[in-house]
């Protein structure tokens, strides 16, 4: 009984050894994902400033930088052969003349992947959430985005990518205005249609055809819901917030 009780206790002392084994085996070789965590964590802090950027200065090294989106320094380096290449800015409107990126597009959603890379240049927080492709205005070289905002589409705000015969984005225009200023949108408490028809006189009977943000000219700081309205003759804008009539025009061609 006692040499039993023996052999038994080697046999558990050897399980135990080749289980402790196979884990530290398994574990050798499974990647450290502190580690990688840790280098993430590492090159999504490097800033447009940083000594480290002069390290990445081609696409293919940009290109590894997945986990933080591209400052213009960076899109300046990565198209330091490019003469023709510049970033142009016009109070909302953004035009970028060289790549974004060193893969090519095929499609809408390519695209939107190469503009989130860029989305703070733009001005937008989640491009994902903020832009709708826009099929009808769209190409096999052109994809155009419009802008949306809690719901509504945001008044002659969009983003344009060009590419080239290859597929590689080489223009992009945009006109979206920035998430800060979107933010001052008034969005609670609007009136319903009836309810601004209602203070109405003269276009009373105005048929409401859609809903926007007006973000430019005198809204530029305090943007509104705007709704849109037809008569017979004219369009006519209404601000959702209180009823007043904010734009007006003819339809009449002479």
């Amino acid at each position: 009984m006692k040499k039993l009780r023996i052999t038994t206790v080697c046999l558990l002392f050897l399980a135990t050894s080749f289980i402790a084994g196979c884990t530290n085996n398994s574990s050798s070789t499974s990647p450290n994902t502190d580690t990688y965590s840790a280098q993430e964590k590492k090159v999504s802090s490097v800033s447009s400033e940083s000594e480290e950027i002069s390290a990445y200065n081609s696409f293919t090294e940009y290109d590894k930088l997945t986990t933080f989106e591209y400052t213009e320094k960076m899109l300046s380096d990565m198209n330091k052969d490019d003469p023709d290449f510049e970033i142009v800015r016009n109070i909302h409107e953004i035009t970028i003349s060289g790549h974004i990126n060193s893969s090519p597009v095929k499609n809408e959603k390519d695209t939107m992947e190469q503009i989130k890379l860029i989305r703070s240049i733009l001005g937008l927080v989640n491009p994902e959430q903020q832009l709708v492709f826009d099929k009808d205005h769209s190409s096999t070289t052109t994809y155009r985005f419009e802008q949306y905002y809690g719901g509504y589409k945001v008044n002659s705000s969009s983003i344009t990518a060009e590419t080239d015969d290859d597929g590689f984005i080489i223009y992009t225009t945009s006109s979206v205005i920035s998430t800060d200023i979107l933010k001052k949108t008034k969005l609670d408490a609007l009136l319903s249609k009836e309810d601004v028809l209602a203070k109405q006189t003269e276009y009373k009977n105005t048929e409401i055809t859609g809903s926007e943000i007006r973000a430019y000219g005198k809204f530029s700081d305090a943007p509104v819901v705007a709704y849109i309205g037809q008569t017979d003759n004219n369009t006519v804008i209404f601000s959702a917030n209180d009823g007043s009539i904010i734009d007006i025009w003819s339809d009449i061609i002479d």
